[in-house]
């Protein structure tokens, strides 16, 4: 009889036992995240796609231009006034954060004169596109309707600004970027010599003149009339003496066909000879910045053609990533 009754109790106590296994069992099944079957190839897509409001620009985009444009200057800043003057460096350091009433070609070049310097070229980080998305947000804060460009030969991107005359203006921001191919105002002269003045081949021949300072014993001398012949010659860099007219060695016609444009590897440098590595480095002419293959008004119409809005996000990048209000775009 105690047999029985010890049996019985093993019984009951094997099926309590498997009762409560089952309960826990339930449980944790119960607990797990459902996976949903995706097809092959499927979970990549879905995983590579952004939902369409994050791949727009931040609310507010433009209108926080102003708010970035003051104090924004280096001690290195460029100035076309007598530096030796503390009193005239104060006065532009003052005006450096105006938005021009006119938005004419000499309004464009004092803005870019006195930018500030972009931070260095770092490939995928802040490399052409997102120097181009930077300078079309400022030049638009500062009332310039300014656009994209971009060849699809040079895989390429860089600015025109747009003038009240309705004529455009190219900007190769590279060159206003730290490094040694820093070259503001980083305009580029039209194919048919319009805006040579303004360009940054005739700023970085200016600095060359202001270097050599009075020492003219390099100079060359040429008659007037040798220089009626050949158009080329004349320039503003000329001083008359008499029936002849001295300029600097080079000329500024020889100085600037060394101050050609690359692309090399994806970075732009101006210290080429004007040859070319058919596999790497590729010639930017005035030609090609005045012809892009696409003009885009801001970088959503270029993400609306296809590109990543991770190849315009500037305000990730040092120094505005760092402050607000960027740091929270």
């Amino acid at each position: 009889m105690d047999k029985k009754i010890g049996r019985v109790l093993q019984i009951c106590l094997f099926l309590i036992i498997l009762v409560v296994a089952g309960f826990a069992v339930h449980h944790y099944l119960s607990a797990r995240p459902v996976q949903e079957e995706t097809a092959p190839g499927e979970e990549e897509a879905v995983q590579g796609s952004v939902p369409q409001e994050e791949r727009r620009l931040p609310e507010n985009y433009y209108e926080t231009v102003l708010e970035e444009s003051p104090g924004m200057v280096e001690d290195d800043y460029y100035i076309t006034e007598d530096e030796g003057s503390k009193e005239v460096k104060e006065e532009i350091r003052l005006r450096i954060g105006y938005r021009p009433e006119k938005h004419d070609i000499n309004s464009l070049y004092t803005v870019l004169m006195n930018r500030d310097k972009l931070p260095e070229y770092r490939k995928d980080y802040f490399d052409c596109s997102e120097m181009s998305a930077y300078l079309e947000w400022y030049l638009e804060g500062m009332g310039f309707h300014s656009y994209i460009a971009y060849s699809d030969e040079l895989d390429h991107t860089w600015v025109m600004a747009e003038l009240d005359d309705g004529d455009k203006v190219a900007i190769e921001p590279a060159l206003l970027v730290k490094g040694k191919n820093y070259s503001p105002p980083g305009i580029i002269e039209h194919p048919n010599g319009k805006y040579r003045v303004f360009s940054y081949k005739v700023e970085m021949y200016k600095k060359y003149v202001n270097k050599i300072g009075n020492d003219t014993s390099s100079w060359l001398i040429t008659p007037i009339n040798d220089i009626e012949k050949d158009p080329t010659q004349t320039y503003d860099y000329r001083w008359t003496y008499g029936e002849s007219r001295s300029y600097p060695a080079p000329s500024y016609w020889a100085f600037a066909k060394n101050k050609m444009i690359t692309i090399d590897s994806g970075k732009v440098t101006i210290d080429g000879d004007g040859v070319t590595d058919e596999n790497e480095e590729r010639e930017v002419t005035e030609e090609k910045y005045y012809n892009p293959d696409d003009l885009f008004d801001t970088p959503d119409d270029a993400i609306e053609k296809g590109f990543s809005i991770s190849e315009f996000d500037w305000w990730r990048v040092l120094p505005w990533g760092g402050k607000e209000p960027f740091m929270n775009w």
